[in-house]
C-alpha cells in the first residue's frame, strides 16, 4: 500500500506490488530502511538503493500502522505491475520514429502496429485482451485457453514491455490510437476489451474517447485513478510528487535496476507460485526501464474518474484483495470500498473480488477468474442489474 507524507520530501511507499517510492535524494545507503521495525523481506521495499525510504518518521508511532499524520492508510488499491521492472534495454533505447504509427503496408492491408504487437487464435466474437506494466500477452494464456473455442482473442504485449521493442513518445495515447485504428480495420464491432491492471487502464481510456466503438469492458485489478496512492485528490495535486519521483528514479543505474528486480521484491506478492514469480521477474528484466517508469508516472497522474460517466458498454470490474492484506494489513471491506468509491460514476458495473488471488488472479485462480469472465460474456447486460458491492 501507499504512504505518502506532506512537505519537501515526498514518502511513497514501495510495498507488495504496489510501486511506492520514497523520495530522498540525500541517502545514499543501500540498506533498504525499516519501516517500524519490518524489514523489506516483510514486503517494503525500494526499487532502486538511491530512493531508500523515509518512512520510518512518517510510520513508527502511527497507531497500529493505521494512520499516518491524521490521514488513514492509502485511500486506494494501486494494482500495477512495479516499476521495479524493466529492463535489460536501454534507458533511452525507442525505436522507431518520433510519433510513429502504424507502419506502412501495401494499399487495401491493415497496418502493423508499433505501439504493441498482436497475436490471434480462435474464432467467434472478437476479445481483446491487453495485460498490464512490464507484463507480457503471456498472461492470459489460460484465459485464452477457455475462449479460443468460442471467440477470436486478440492478445497484445505492448512496445517496451516484455522484450517488444520500445517506441518513442507517450505509450498509452500511442496504444490507444492504434488499436482504434485495428479495430476499425478489422472491422470489429464492438468488441470485448479485457485489461489488466494497465491494461485496465487503457480499457477504460478507449472506452470513454470511443464509447461507441468498444463492446463489453473487463477491467482486473485496476482504478481509474491511481494519483490518491499519493494522497492527491485531483491529478493536479499529485504531479510535484510525481516529477520528484521521476527526478530520483532517472539517477537510478541500470546495474542497480536490474539487481531489484532480479531479487523479486517488487513482484513477488503478485502471485503465489514460484514459477509465476519468476516469470514476472523475467519479464522485468526483459522490458524497457524507461518505458516502464515514463508510463507508470502517466498512469499515476491519470484521472479517469469524471470520464467514466462517458461510457456506454457494461462493465466486469476484479478485484484482489490478500496481497495487499500480507504486504501492508489491508483488510477486504477497506479495499471493496475504494473500488466502489473509485467507480461509482460507471453507471453500468459487476463487481467481483478474489478472496484467493493476489494481483495476477489469472496466474492464482485461473478456475475462478475464467468462470467469472463467463458468466459474465454469457450477459454482459443481466450481470450489471447487480454492481456487486455488498453492503458495508
Amino acid at each position: 500500500m501507499v504512504v505518502a507524507g506532506k512537505g519537501d520530501q515526498s514518502k511513497v511507499v514501495v510495498a507488495v506490488g504496489v510501486v511506492v517510492e520514497t523520495i530522498n535524494e540525500q541517502l545514499e545507503d543501500r540498506v533498504a530502511a525499516p519501516v517500524c521495525g519490518a524489514r523489506a523481506s516483510q514486503g517494503v521495499a525500494t526499487a532502486c538503493p538511491r530512493l531508500e525510504p523515509l518512512v520510518t518518521m512518517s510510520l513508527c508511532g502511527a497507531q497500529d500502522g493505521r494512520r499516518v499524520r491524521g490521514m488513514t492508510l492509502p485511500r486506494v488499491l494501486l494494482v500495477i505491475a512495479v516499476i521495479g521492472c524493466g529492463s535489460t534495454a536501454r534507458d533511452a533505447g525507442p525505436t522507431g520514429p518520433p510519433g510513429a504509427g502504424p507502419a506502412a503496408t501495401r494499399a487495401g492491408e491493415a497496418a502493423v502496429p508499433r505501439a504493441f504487437r498482436v497475436e490471434v487464435s480462435g474464432s467467434g466474437p472478437p476479445v481483446i485482451l491487453i495485460p498490464g506494466l512490464a507484463s507480457s500477452g503471456e498472461t492470459w494464456a489460460t484465459t485464452v485457453a477457455r475462449l479460443r473455442g468460442r471467440y477470436a482473442c486478440h492478445v497484445l504485449t505492448l512496445a517496451g514491455f516484455a522484450g517488444v521493442p520500445p517506441i518513442e513518445g507517450k505509450l498509452l495515447s500511442a496504444v490507444e490510437t492504434e488499436l482504434t485504428s485495428y479495430i476499425e480495420s478489422h472491422r470489429m464491432v464492438k468488441p470485448v476489451i479485457v485489461g489488466h491492471s494497465l491494461g485496465g487502464t487503457l480499457a477504460m481510456m478507449l472506452a470513454t474517447d470511443r464509447p461507441e466503438l468498444v463492446g463489453p469492458l473487463v477491467i482486473v485489478d485496476a482504478l481509474p485513478f491511481f494519483g490518491t496512492a499519493l494522497s492527491a485528490t485531483t491529478a493536479e495535486e499529485a504531479k510535484p510528487t510525481i516529477e520528484r519521483i521521476r527526478t530520483a528514479m532517472a539517477a537510478q543505474t541500470q546495474d542497480e535496476h536490474e539487481a531489484v528486480v532480479r531479487t523479486g521484491r517488487m513482484t513477488n506478492s503478485m502471485a503465489t507460485a514460484a514459477a509465476d514469480q519468476q516469470r514476472l521477474i523475467s519479464w522485468g528484466l526483459a522490458s524497457d526501464r524507461a518505458t516502464v517508469r515514463d508510463t507508470w508516472l502517466e498512469m499515476l497522474g491519470m484521472d479517469l474518474r469524471p470520464a467514466l460517466a462517458q461510457v456506454r458498454s457494461p462493465a466486469l470490474v476484479i478485484g484482489t484483495w490478500i496481497g495487499w492484506q500480507a504486504g501492508a494489513g489491508r483488510q477486504r471491506a477497506d479495499l471493496v470500498l475504494q473500488f466502489r468509491d473509485q467507480y461509482a460514476a460507471l453507471r453500468r458495473l459487476h463487481f467481483a473480488m478474489s478472496d484467493t488471488a493476489r494481483h495476477f488472479v489469472m496466474f492464482d485462480d485461473p478456475g475462478w477468474f475464467a468462470g467469472e469472465l463467463e458468466r459474465f460474456l454469457a450477459n454482459p447486460e443481466a450481470a450489471v442489474r447487480d454492481r456487486g458491492f455488498p453492503a458495508l
